[in-house]
Formats: C-alpha cells, sequence, structure tokens
C-alpha cells in the first residue's frame, strides 16, 4: 500500500467514526520498523474548560494513565506471539535489576 493510499484510508476512517468531529479528540500515529507512515488527529482537545472548542492536533500531548498497562500487555503478547517469549519468563530474566520473583503472567 503507498503512503498516500494509506492516508486516504487513515482520514476515511478517522472521518467515518468520528463524522461531526465535535467529541473527544484522537490521535492516530502509523509506524513501520522506525519509520512514521501516517499522523492525524480529529476532534476536540478540551470538551470541559477554555478554550472548549480546540480542535486535537498531532503535536497535543496526551495523558496515557493506565493506557500504558493494556499497550505493554499487547505488546508482551505479541513477543509469546512471535516465540520472543513465554509467559512464564520470570521479569528478573529480562530486567536483572529487579530481585523480586515475578512471572510475566503475575
Amino acid at each position: 500500500m503507498s503512503i498516500s493510499n494509506l492516508e486516504s484510508l487513515c482520514e476515511s476512517i478517522l472521518a467515518r467514526r468520528l463524522p461531526d468531529a465535535s467529541g473527544p479528540g484522537v490521535q492516530v500515529v502509523v509506524v513501520s520498523s522506525d519509520q512514521c507512515l501516517y499522523r492525524g488527529a480529529r476532534g476536540l482537545a478540551n470538551l470541559l474548560g477554555p478554550p472548549a472548542s480546540s480542535d486535537v492536533t498531532t503535536n497535543h500531548v496526551a495523558n496515557l494513565y493506565s493506557l500504558t498497562k493494556f499497550f505493554t500487555a499487547c505488546c508482551i503478547l505479541k513477543l509469546v506471539e512471535n516465540g520472543e517469549l513465554d509467559l512464564s519468563t520470570q521479569v528478573r530474566d529480562i530486567l536483572p535489576e529487579w530481585q523480586e520473583q515475578l512471572l510475566i503472567n503475575d
């Protein structure tokens, strides 16, 4: 798929999912290896306070809070799927400075 086709596809998905762009903002980034293939944003940056109507951009900083746990779990499961990691691997085998007896699936 060409970059322009990817951009069109991403823009189409964003427009379809957020047709009026008046809801909470989203940012989308598509990366392959070390290359950023697409960056896009749609929706509002701030629904509650001034300015309530500013659009989110690809330069806005987003607080991820507990989403990092979800992201980490997805990455671990991808490594398991690729045969690069086992769920029974002890964390200290990967991070020796962690001496506690934790397993990946703990």
